[in-house]
């Protein structure tokens, strides 16, 4: 703060330069600060690029790149209608799918050029490709299956020299650090040198707010010249998105800087002597009109005025805005001037400014005065998201914006017993739903019940059980139950039955089945493939999956995962304290997978089942069971899992094994005793139902009692 010297004494000329020293430093902590969050942040950084997605013009121009270099490139005969793609592209570009799925790409690459492992930038889009395909099947089926999985939107090889500068600029966390002590200690030697303390904080303030107001300057040009550069409409409407994404909030920085400058300016001069408003402007003018009677003065005054008039012709709305933010920040200062005058004792008019005169209490007022407005105006600065940018606001979570903040264990999940033995499956004898997986994804289901076992597909396209290893936990049972002798034996007439005994030797992989594969088996990975893809295109959906696993190993389970491309989504946070699930979604782990056997914690995420949940017993034979109010307690009761395991799985379906039943499921997935059923657990067990297992899903309201628990059905009957 440029300190008020009544003598040319070098006490003032030093205390004068470390004030001006000081209010630098402390203008370009406040940028460099800002720009280390919004710019060299990672999460930050994609977070601000997600949103730019919200602007109209960002969403056309990605919508033209998808279409040419993407589509067309696919099928070039689709040209014909490349206005409906274009069209779809932009509606593509606009949903969740496509904001996930740009936020994670952008936070990579902005990481690969921070981490100095990168001198091309390419942003590709993993997984965009299977997003697009969803989107084209119905309008361009030809192009949809041509469209590459990771879509690459930018190959550049920018110069050295900006990866370089970009690179060094990761140290802007350590120089704002250093410029804001520089502030801190300039300023209060400033203080200490001035002869009058309060005039040097007024004068201070007005540099701290011309200060701010020079910096917008250089905001709006630097904004004028780059995009006045562009000469394509789109493209410029485009960037000026992409500009207000990412500075715009330094705008509203420099703005409220800028203000508090004038508000700690007008409190120091509240308890000193009355300023008149129209003095300063009287002067400003006369420095203006003025002829300097030096020729370097004359000029520099010239000078001066060819950049005024400069900058009025290049960008006369900007010109308007500071000519307007000037003078709001010039009635700032006037109006707490004024309001803090009517609260304080100022000194008389024509006395010198001695200590003396200035009441203790005004000085307390007026700094108290000052530090609040400062406190709010920074506190709204903050809660506008200033100094960060959240994510855009999720539409719902699993369908609802009521469940974005529970956590796991306080929502209910509509779930399926032997998710994978369905009816639509080729040659799939004893089926229990209606549709598979991905039907069931698509319909509404959240949670999975599924076995895993090792198998071996025949040349005749079946696939048998491999009991070969007798590590296999089926294999062991056989083994316990009928001695190891017996079960070769018994393998041995299958194969020469079944006409399987090439199988053996066949190729091995990790199969869904219901007890042996025989009876139907359904390859994991195609499903796990199958539930990505799902969750890709629905990116606010949170499923859970307990697996039980049958001789399949951990690291076994991890690979197909990982082969299907469902590594990325799997859940990897704690199980003792859940997040919400907004926080699964942004984190973008939105697939809890839970194992029943043993071994357990070799795969971080991949948790015993019956450590994290509890449930009811899984073995009725009678509809009754499950729908007479009288019975139900017993069918409750505690099974596996300790009684305080935070989720609930209530199993609720008729085991009429080998071949179940869709009468008895039309009993007992009815809306009325399902959700009566429910409850009463929920009331005997003290927890939320979590997951309510069903067979044939279809078949009754499974789905819809689900709502109710959480809150968003009917009312009513139990």
């Amino acid at each position: 703060m440029p300190a008020a010297a009544t003598s040319r004494s070098p006490r003032g000329w030093v205390g004068a330069a470390l004030g001006t020293i000081g209010v630098v430093a402390l203008l370009l902590a406040l940028v460099a600060t800002y720009l280390q969050r919004s710019l060299f942040d990672s999460d930050q950084f994609a977070a601000r690029a997600a949103s730019t997605l919200s602007d109209d013009a960002v969403q056309e121009r990605l919508a033209v790149a998808i279409t040419d270099d993407v589509v067309l490139k696919a099928n070039r005969d689709l040209v014909a209608v490349r206005p409906l793609i274009e069209g779809a592209a932009q509606q593509l570009v606009g949903g969740g799918a496509f904001r996930g799925l740009f936020r994670a790409s952008v936070a990579d690459v902005h990481r690969s050029v921070f981490d100095r492992d990168a001198s091309t930038v390419t942003l590709t889009v993993a997984n965009l490709g299977i997003v697009l395909s969803a989107a084209l099947e119905r309008l361009a089926p030809r192009a949809a299956d041509r469209v590459a999985p990771n879509v690459e939107l930018l190959d550049s090889d920018p110069p050295d020299s900006l990866v370089d500068a970009i690179q060094a600029a990761e140290d802007l966390d350590a120089l704002a650090t250093a410029l804001a002590l520089v502030a801190l200690l300039t300023l209060a030697a400033a203080l200490a040198l001035s002869r009058d303390r309060r005039e040097s904080i007024r004068r201070g303030g007005i540099a701290v707010a011309v200060g701010a107001l020079l910096l917008l300057v250089a905001y709006w040009v630097l904004h004028a010249r780059l995009l006045g550069r562009v000469s394509d409409p789109q493209l410029r409407a485009a960037l000026d998105g992409v500009w207000d994404a990412y500075l715009f909030d330094l705008r509203n920085l420099l703005l409220v800087v800028a203000g508090c400058g004038a508000v700690v300016a007008a409190a120091a001069a509240a308890v000193l002597r009355p300023l008149r408003a129209d003095v300063p402007l009287r002067r400003g003018w006369a420095l203006v009109a003025a002829r300097p009677t030096h020729p370097w003065a004359r000029s520099l005054r010239a000078l001066a005025l060819i950049a005024v008039g400069a900058l009025i012709v290049a960008d006369p709305v900007a010109t308007l805005r500071l000519l307007a933010t000037a003078a709001g920040i010039v009635l700032i200062y006037v109006g707490v001037q004024e309001l803090l005058r009517l609260v304080v004792e100022p000194a008389p008019e024509g006395a010198a400014p001695a200590r003396e005169r200035l009441l203790p209490r005004n000085v307390a007022i007026a700094g108290g005065a000052a530090a609040l407005a400062i406190v709010a105006a920074g506190s709204l600065f903050l809660a506008s998201g200033g100094a960060s940018q959240a994510d855009v606001e999720l539409p719902g979570c699993n369908g609802h914006r009521e469940l974005c903040d529970r956590t796991l264990p306080e929502v209910a999940l509509p779930a399926t017993h032997n998710s994978f033995s369905a009816a639509d499956y080729p040659n799939w004898l004893f089926a229990q739903h209606e549709s598979g997986i991905a039907a069931q994804l698509a319909g509404g289901i959240r949670g999975f019940l599924i076995d895993t076992h090792w198998g071996r597909r025949a040349p005749n396209g079946r696939v048998i059980t491999d009991l070969g290893d007798r590590a296999n936990e089926s294999r062991r049972e056989l083994d316990a139950e009928l001695g190891p002798a017996a079960v070769d034996a018994a393998l041995d007439v299958r194969d020469g039955i079944a006409g399987t005994a090439a199988a053996r030797s066949g190729p091995r992989d990790i199969y869904m089945c219901h007890g042996f594969c025989e009876v139907g088996a359904r390859l994991l990975r195609t499903d796990l493939v199958a539930m990505r893809d799902f969750l890709l295109a629905h990116p606010n959906q949170v499923v859970v999956a307990i697996n039980q696993n049958e001789g399949v190993g951990p690291r076994e389970l991890a690979a197909v995962v990982e082969q299907a491309g469902l590594d990325d989504l799997v859940y990897r946070g704690p199980v003792d304290e859940w997040p919400t699930l907004a926080e699964m979604i942004r984190s973008g782990e939105r697939v809890v997978l839970l194992a029943e056997n043993p071994p357990f914690g070799r795969i971080p995420w991949y948790h015993d089942a019956y450590a994290v949940a509890q449930e009811t017993p899984y073995r009725f034979d009678r509809p009754a069971q499950l729908v007479d109010p009288r019975l139900l307690p017993r069918s409750c009761r505690e099974n596996r899992g300790p009684a305080d395991a935070p989720l609930f799985l209530v199993n609720h379906w008729i085991d009429t094994s080998p071949a179940p039943r869709p009468s008895n499921a039309a009993k007992v997935n009815a809306r009325r005793p399902l959700l009566r059923r429910a409850r009463e657990c929920e009331r005997l067990r003290g927890r939320m139902p979590n997951m309510l297992a069903v067979d044939f899903w279809r078949t009754g309201d499974v789905i819809g009692v689900a709502d109710e628990l959480n809150g968003l059905g009917r009312g009513g009957d139990s």
